[in-house]
Protein backbone atom coordinates (compact mmCIF):
# COMPACT_ATOMS: atom_id res chain seq x y z
CA UNK A 1 0.00 0.00 0.00
CA UNK A 2 0.71 3.47 -0.65
CA UNK A 3 2.78 5.41 2.82
CA UNK A 4 1.23 8.59 1.04
CA UNK A 5 -2.06 7.78 1.65
CA UNK A 6 -4.10 9.62 4.04
CA UNK A 7 -7.70 8.24 4.11
CA UNK A 8 -9.09 4.84 3.91
CA UNK A 9 -9.01 2.44 0.93
CA UNK A 10 -12.32 0.96 0.45
CA UNK A 11 -13.04 -1.97 -1.72
CA UNK A 12 -16.91 -1.83 -3.45
CA UNK A 13 -17.72 -5.35 -4.86
CA UNK A 14 -20.39 -4.72 -7.81
CA UNK A 15 -20.65 -3.63 -11.19
CA UNK A 16 -23.88 -2.87 -11.60
CA UNK A 17 -25.85 1.21 -11.81
CA UNK A 18 -26.13 1.25 -7.61
CA UNK A 19 -22.32 0.39 -7.25
CA UNK A 20 -21.40 3.30 -9.88
CA UNK A 21 -23.08 5.70 -7.92
CA UNK A 22 -21.80 4.38 -4.35
CA UNK A 23 -18.31 4.55 -5.38
CA UNK A 24 -18.85 8.05 -7.49
CA UNK A 25 -20.10 9.13 -3.27
CA UNK A 26 -17.58 7.27 -1.58
CA UNK A 27 -15.02 9.11 -3.30
CA UNK A 28 -16.52 12.26 -2.27
CA UNK A 29 -15.58 11.81 1.37
CA UNK A 30 -12.35 13.28 2.48
CA UNK A 31 -11.96 10.27 4.75
CA UNK A 32 -11.33 7.97 1.24
CA UNK A 33 -8.02 7.96 -0.22
CA UNK A 34 -9.66 5.66 -2.68
CA UNK A 35 -12.23 3.39 -3.90
CA UNK A 36 -11.65 0.21 -5.78
CA UNK A 37 -13.99 -0.86 -7.57
CA UNK A 38 -14.31 -4.92 -8.55
CA UNK A 39 -15.43 -5.57 -10.86
CA UNK A 40 -17.04 -2.50 -12.26
CA UNK A 41 -17.69 -0.86 -15.00
CA UNK A 42 -16.97 0.74 -17.68
CA UNK A 43 -18.69 4.79 -16.12
CA UNK A 44 -15.81 4.00 -13.40
CA UNK A 45 -13.09 6.67 -13.25
CA UNK A 46 -11.84 9.40 -11.71
CA UNK A 47 -9.07 10.55 -9.56
CA UNK A 48 -9.94 8.20 -6.49
CA UNK A 49 -11.79 5.52 -8.23
CA UNK A 50 -9.65 2.03 -9.53
CA UNK A 51 -11.47 -0.89 -11.20
CA UNK A 52 -10.52 -4.60 -10.15
CA UNK A 53 -11.12 -6.59 -12.83
CA UNK A 54 -8.99 -9.57 -11.97
CA UNK A 55 -10.58 -10.46 -8.73
CA UNK A 56 -13.46 -13.13 -8.81
CA UNK A 57 -15.95 -11.63 -5.87
CA UNK A 58 -17.18 -14.96 -5.62
CA UNK A 59 -14.23 -15.92 -3.86
CA UNK A 60 -13.98 -15.20 -0.59
CA UNK A 61 -10.62 -16.26 0.25
CA UNK A 62 -9.20 -14.16 -2.59
CA UNK A 63 -10.86 -11.01 -1.92
CA UNK A 64 -9.71 -11.20 1.75
CA UNK A 65 -6.12 -11.59 0.94
CA UNK A 66 -6.62 -8.72 -1.78
CA UNK A 67 -8.02 -6.57 0.97
CA UNK A 68 -5.20 -7.09 3.48
CA UNK A 69 -2.61 -6.71 0.42
CA UNK A 70 -4.13 -3.35 -0.25
CA UNK A 71 -4.79 -2.19 3.43
CA UNK A 72 -8.78 -2.02 2.49
CA UNK A 73 -9.90 -0.94 5.72
CA UNK A 74 -13.90 -1.10 4.45
CA UNK A 75 -15.90 -3.34 2.07
CA UNK A 76 -18.94 -2.57 0.88
CA UNK A 77 -20.74 -4.99 -1.25
CA UNK A 78 -24.05 -3.91 -3.41
CA UNK A 79 -25.37 -7.31 -5.04
CA UNK A 80 -27.48 -9.58 -3.17
CA UNK A 81 -25.66 -12.67 -4.39
CA UNK A 82 -22.47 -12.20 -2.68
CA UNK A 83 -24.67 -11.48 0.53
CA UNK A 84 -26.36 -14.07 0.29
CA UNK A 85 -23.65 -16.12 -0.28
CA UNK A 86 -22.02 -14.91 2.87
CA UNK A 87 -19.44 -12.97 2.28
CA UNK A 88 -19.78 -10.18 4.51
CA UNK A 89 -19.42 -13.47 7.26
CA UNK A 90 -16.37 -14.41 5.93
CA UNK A 91 -15.21 -11.04 5.29
CA UNK A 92 -16.03 -9.73 9.10
CA UNK A 93 -14.66 -13.02 10.44
CA UNK A 94 -10.97 -11.77 8.74
CA UNK A 95 -11.12 -8.68 10.22
CA UNK A 96 -12.74 -6.63 8.20
CA UNK A 97 -15.23 -3.82 8.17
CA UNK A 98 -18.57 -4.40 5.81
CA UNK A 99 -20.97 -2.41 4.78
CA UNK A 100 -23.74 -5.06 4.55
CA UNK A 101 -26.15 -7.84 5.74
CA UNK A 102 -24.72 -11.10 6.86
CA UNK A 103 -25.93 -14.37 5.22
CA UNK A 104 -28.63 -14.99 7.70
CA UNK A 105 -30.20 -11.11 7.23
CA UNK A 106 -29.59 -11.18 3.56
CA UNK A 107 -32.01 -13.95 2.68
CA UNK A 108 -35.00 -11.79 3.36
CA UNK A 109 -34.19 -10.46 0.11
CA UNK A 110 -32.78 -13.46 -1.79
CA UNK A 111 -35.44 -15.90 -1.08
CA UNK A 112 -38.89 -14.73 -1.65
CA UNK A 113 -40.47 -18.36 -0.14
CA UNK A 114 -37.98 -17.18 2.90
CA UNK A 115 -39.57 -13.77 3.41
CA UNK A 116 -43.01 -14.65 2.09
CA UNK A 117 -42.95 -17.12 5.13
CA UNK A 118 -41.71 -14.51 7.57
CA UNK A 119 -43.96 -11.91 6.85
CA UNK A 120 -46.83 -14.67 7.39
CA UNK A 121 -45.35 -16.17 10.66
CA UNK A 122 -45.02 -12.37 12.42
CA UNK A 123 -48.40 -11.49 10.65
CA UNK A 124 -47.07 -8.43 8.40
CA UNK A 125 -49.34 -7.64 5.79
CA UNK A 126 -48.31 -9.38 2.15
CA UNK A 127 -50.34 -10.64 -1.04
CA UNK A 128 -51.51 -14.22 -0.57
CA UNK A 129 -48.58 -16.63 -1.82
CA UNK A 130 -47.89 -20.12 -2.04
CA UNK A 131 -44.79 -21.81 -2.10
CA UNK A 132 -42.98 -24.62 -4.83
CA UNK A 133 -40.42 -26.54 -5.09
CA UNK A 134 -40.67 -27.96 -8.92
Amino acid sequence: ADSKQSGAVVLLIGSGGREHAMAWKLAQSPQVSKVLVAPGNGGVNGPKLERVTDLNVNDHKSVLEMCKKHDVSLVAVGPEAPLADGIADFLNAGGLSVFGPSKKAAEIEASKAFSKDFMAKYKIPTAEYKNFTD
